[in-house]
């Protein structure tokens, strides 16, 4: 009886073998460069050249903020032998308010930059894997990978989803 079931059992691993090696070889597998993509993809250009924009508009925001601050500080200085010791603390406050607000200022300002860069990063990976996913189903491949984790084999599909994501654009 053992060696029916150890028989029965040696065929039925043949056959599951042999089965999933004839369906492996049906599989047809692609891949693509994902950082190819997002880099040569007319849409990440159009954005980072916005968030460049923004970026560099903050930033020169903050640069006359604290000129301001700097040129009170400079202000104060030159009029200190002057001012009363309680006017001179006053101003110092001031300053020092300012700065406080200039700091929560930058603060929020790089929260917020890197909050945009994430959506815009976000929102244009979801539309190359959307892409991907389309070529994929229409030409019937069976598994797409990213570049970089595969060694060998597939084919590669990255300029025919760079072409369509652009010809979108035209």
């Amino acid at each position: 009886m053992n060696k029916f079931i150890y028989g029965v059992l040696v065929v039925t691993f043949v056959m599951f073998a042999n089965a999933s090696f004839i369906s492996a070889e049906n599989l047809k597998f692609g891949y693509v460069d994902m950082a190819k993509l997002f880099e040569e993809y007319s849409e990440t250009k159009i954005a980072k050249e916005k968030f460049n924009k923004d970026k560099f508009a903050k930033q020169e925001e903050l640069q006359n903020k604290k000129g301001e601050i700097e040129k009170l500080g400079r202000d104060l200085e030159g009029q200190r032998l002057i001012l009363t010791k309680e006017k001179a603390s006053e101003k110092e406050q001031q300053i020092r308010q300012k700065t406080e607000t200039l700091q929560k200022l930058f603060d929020d300002s790089l929260q917020k930059l890197a909050k945009n860069e994430k959506e815009m990063v976000d929102k244009i990976m979801d539309k190359i894997a959307e892409k991907v996913k389309s070529i994929a189903v229409a030409e019937k491949y069976d598994y797409v990978f990213e570049k970089n984790s595969l060694l060998f084999g597939g084919d590669d599909l990255t300029q025919k989803v760079l072409g369509i994501l652009d010809q979108k654009k035209k």
